[in-house]
């Protein structure tokens, strides 16, 4: 009876997550999508203006790199491979240094040479991520 409610609960996680994920999904990549369409349209529209068309441009090659580091963001936090502490801190590195990098900010990071394989589930990861991206889009702004 045991396993059959852990499996259950796990059953239920999973669910949560996966609308989890469908919501991100929907309200990041979909305004993401919107925005570049409607910037295309305002740039086709202002063809004859350089600097309006330059500026649609810029925006839209902006957009378009926030919503590939959306889709990488996506995909890593369903990937159950990386359900580890190892994994966690790897990609929270790289994260922070794409991150400071665009903004000038210095940073050392400082990790164990070996970092226990210790589990980490995915809506954990999920939160730690959402947690360090805020404190540091909050520091870059």
């Amino acid at each position: 009876m045991r396993r059959k409610l852990e499996l259950v609960e796990r059953q239920r996680s999973l669910e949560r997550e996966r609308t989890r994920i469908a919501r991100d999904i929907h309200d990041d990549l979909g305004a993401s999508l919107t925005r570049i369409n409607l910037m295309s349209q305002s740039a086709r529209r202002e063809m004859d203006n350089v600097m309006q068309t330059k500026n649609n441009l810029n925006q839209i090659c902006n957009t378009a790199r926030q919503l590939t580091r959306a889709m990488d963001e996506i995909v890593w936090a369903v990937d159950p491979q990386h359900d580890t502490l190892d994994s966690l801190a790897s990609y929270l590195g790289k994260l922070i240094f794409e991150l400071l990098g665009d903004s000038g900010i210095r940073c050392r990071l400082e990790f164990p040479t070996y970092l226990p394989t210790w589990p980490v589930t995915a809506e954990i990861r999920h939160n730690l991520f959402l947690a360090v991206k805020e404190s540091l889009h909050n520091r870059c702004v």
